[in-house]
């Protein structure tokens, strides 16, 4: 069984004594998951999320909320399917950690907003479903509330 240090907002997670809290299972599927979603894509490494560009900010995507959303969600996907890979080349990965499945994925766009998208992940580990929400603000080029040249706002 591996494990790994429970990290809380970025930082290392301490215990009242100190010390580093380790995860196991579950839960550090789920931070797995999180971090190969939130690491910007690698393709040497064939590692992280398309939705980041390498230096870490979010990439930029034409169109409407619709296509934004599916977009998302398919950057989303493949970064699942990624950690779904790497996991059964580690031989040192217990069954206990192991996505097996994407139970829902769900992207929505913000009150209609072509960069601020909504989504909510849930995958199934070890027969019970795992699962966190977060909020992204990307830089759009496409239709906007405000007539613009170009179609390009800057906010």
């Amino acid at each position: 069984m591996s494990s790994t240090i429970r990290f809380d907002n970025g930082d290392l997670e301490i215990d009242s004594t100190g010390g580093q809290l380790l995860i196991t299972g579950a839960e550090k599927a789920a931070q797995d998951l999180l971090h190969e979603i939130l690491l910007p894509y690698d393709s040497a490494t064939d590692r992280g999320c398309e939705l980041f560009k390498a230096d870490g900010s979010l990439i930029a995507i034409v169109g409407t909320a619709e296509i934004g959303a599916s977009a998302v969600r398919s950057y989303i996907r493949s970064a699942v399917k990624r950690l779904q890979r790497v996991q059964r080349q580690n031989p040192l990965i217990d069954r206990t950690e192991i996505i097996q499945s994407i139970r829902a994925l769900i992207v929505r766009p913000v009150q209609g907003d072509v960069t601020s998208y909504n989504f909510l992940l849930t995958v199934v580990v070890n027969d019970e479903d795992v699962g966190f929400a977060r909020s992204i603000r990307m830089q759009h080029i496409g239709n906007t509330p405000v007539p613009l040249v170009g179609g390009y706002d800057p906010t």
